[in-house]
């Protein structure tokens, strides 16, 4: 059995398939036309879909730039907000996120768990329209290419969609395991000393509101925790070969869609 973090994230963690074959898969793909469309227009087009879990898992589309220099992927989150991905994903393995904020407490969390600039994971968000997404990631992208040194691969097939998400899935998972270990180890403990000092002490704080302050608490540290991970760790970039090789071993690239 493949021992590479890379195969067992799209295969057995979150359970990623090619579903761009099966019409009734792709008819259950969650569709944001408000955003889908100005983006055609745009001159994105459609490369294939996806499926991330079991059999009821969601499915998703996605996109390549016109310049094929980028994917595209949108969705609702979780306040049935739309939102958009543009991700370009370098030789050298880094990977530049340009993407719709989170609407709701996911606002507050949902860059910290993902750009992480010690693993090459370069992540902004912002508010603005399809066109000015697109403007900005072209921006960064420029921008980084520069800095870095590296060059891009067509991002025009769904074989290079699945190498830059198990780069992203490992990223975002590693830190989040390491971000629950450093909870449970330091910052809860504290927490729950802090609090039970103040209730036993026989302050006027009643235990109820206590409960109340150490559960907004535990929620937040638990977020610090995960940034404050990533600062401590470093997950070495792989480059696009390894990645592409992981995605064949994990047998997940499929026929190409024909595009729109």
């Amino acid at each position: 059995m493949d021992k590479s973090p890379y195969v067992s994230i799209l295969r057995d963690v979150f359970h990623v398939q090619d579903v761009s074959a099966r019409e009734e898969e792709r008819a259950r793909v969650n569709k944001v036309p408000e955003l889908s469309g100005p983006f055609e227009k745009l001159g994105f087009q459609s490369v294939g879909f996806y499926r991330m879990g079991r059999s009821s898992g969601s499915v998703h589309q996605v996109w390549r730039s016109p310049d094929s220099r980028a994917f595209l992927t949108v969705e609702h989150d979780q306040n049935q907000k739309p939102r958009a991905e543009l991700r370009t994903l370098l030789h050298d393995g880094t990977i530049i996120d340009t993407s719709s904020h989170h609407s709701g407490l996911a606002r507050l969390y949902r860059r910290s768990r993902i750009h992480h600039p010690e693993s090459l994971y370069l992540m902004e968000t912002l508010n603005g329209s399809p066109e000015a997404l697109w403007r900005r990631h072209s921006e960064r992208v420029e921008s980084i290419l520069r800095e870095r040194g590296s060059t891009i691969p067509p991002h025009d097939s769904m074989r290079m969609q699945f190498a830059l998400a198990s780069r992203s899935m490992v990223v975002t998972f590693v830190r989040r395991i390491q971000g629950r270990r450093l909870e449970w180890t330091v910052f809860i403990p504290a927490t729950l000393a802090i609090v039970g000092a103040v209730v036993f002490a026989g302050t006027p704080l009643h235990w109820l509101t206590a409960a109340a302050v150490a559960g907004v608490a535990l929620w937040y540290i638990g977020e610090f925790s995960t940034w404050l991970a990533a600062r401590l760790m470093s997950i070495p970039p792989v480059p696009l070969a390894s990645l592409l090789a992981a995605v064949d071993n994990a047998a997940l690239a499929g026929p190409p869609a024909p595009t729109s």
